[in-house]
């Protein structure tokens, strides 16, 4: 599977219309999801486009944070997050998600998202807890979308 050009805001708006992000996204990789338990081996890219804004809102980061196993976050003082570069690895198998990230590293912490040139914020992936069971991360997910919600 090789998919090119994905627009972030119209895959993201169609699964939850609280959650704003925007850019474009190329994704590589192979498996299959037809089965009870699916496995699925893929990495992700995003890549600049002129006339589109990478920027994310704060409950896109809420629910992505969901996903790196770290601490919840709260609140931040914006509205709009710009990035630089999302990228990583996801890896479901035997009913479980591993994601990795491949934007960078900072000491032990791999790093999902980049923040923009001035403002932002980095996403880390802790390697040590980068799975999580499928059931679990959909918890998570539901959690995130509802807090956000409050």
């Amino acid at each position: 599977m090789n998919i090119k050009g994905i627009n972030l805001f119209c895959l993201v708006h169609s699964l939850n219309e609280d959650i704003y992000v925007s850019g474009i996204l190329d994704i590589k990789g192979n498996g299959s999801l037809n089965k009870s338990e699916p496995d699925l081996d893929i990495t992700f890219k995003s890549r600049k486009k002129n006339g589109v804004k990478q920027v994310m809102n704060f409950g896109a980061i809420k629910v992505i944070a969901s996903l790196s196993s770290g601490s919840p976050i709260k609140s931040f003082g914006a509205s709009d997050f710009p990035y630089s570069l999302i990228a990583g690895r996801a890896i479901i198998d035997n009913g479980y998600l591993t994601i990795k990230g491949l934007a960078g590293r900072k000491g032990e912490q791999e790093i999902l998202i980049k923040r923009g040139l001035f403002k932002g914020v980095n996403l880390f992936i802790d390697r040590d807890l980068n799975t999580i069971k499928i059931q679990d991360l959909k918890n998570s997910i539901t959690n995130a979308i509802e807090t956000m919600k409050k």
